[in-house]
């Protein structure tokens, strides 16, 4: 009778929230005093997503940044985190690059991700180097594996959210990079 009184009075748990496995946030600087950050991805474990992306509003009569949130499966989720797992943590600076030189601008992607260290912060300036890329930039420092890991992540993510094309510099997942 003692057992079925302990179960009764349990109360039932409370699952743990979402933690984040990755988390990149663009910020365009330009002439003057100009600008402009975006949370460009966040993807926890259960598999919401969630972006802005920035799109004229009428009422305001200005560019305005739109929040959206989407679902992958929980499988695509821990893919993610399974490849961030794989990145050298050890070649991560707090700063890194610049890898390409852009004219009137300058781009950081702040990101926050899951490594085999645990969560980390990298900011990484002027990662697009691609064609496909509105900030495109003549390449000036070669990424490391890890840095390319982590911008192809996040590419790849806001591809399957927006228009946005993956980059260039990205080899489709599971591809051997030369």
């Amino acid at each position: 009778m003692g057992a079925s009184l302990l179960a009764c009075s349990r109360r039932p748990s409370v699952p743990p929230d979402p933690q984040v496995i990755i988390e990149a946030t663009s910020t365009v600087h330009g002439i003057g005093d100009y600008v402009d950050t975006e949370m460009w991805v966040r993807l926890k474990d259960d598999g919401s997503v969630e972006w802005e992306d920035e799109g004229w509003e009428q009422k305001v009569g200005a560019y305005t940044h739109n929040k959206y949130a989407k679902k992958i499966s929980v499988e695509d989720a821990i893919a993610v985190r399974q490849r961030l797992l794989m990145i050298d943590a050890s070649q991560l600076q707090k700063r890194m690059g610049p890898y390409a030189v852009y004219v009137d601008t300058s781009s950081e992607l702040n990101v926050h991700l899951f490594t085999s260290k645990g969560m980390t912060d990298v900011t990484l300036v002027n990662p697009w180097a691609s064609a496909t890329s509105r900030y495109k930039g003549a390449p000036i420092q070669q990424m490391t594996l890890p840095v390319k890991s982590i911008v192809c992540e996040v590419s790849r993510l806001r591809h399957r959210l927006t228009p946005q094309p993956v980059d260039e510099i990205c080899e489709p997942p599971g591809s051997t990079v030369h």
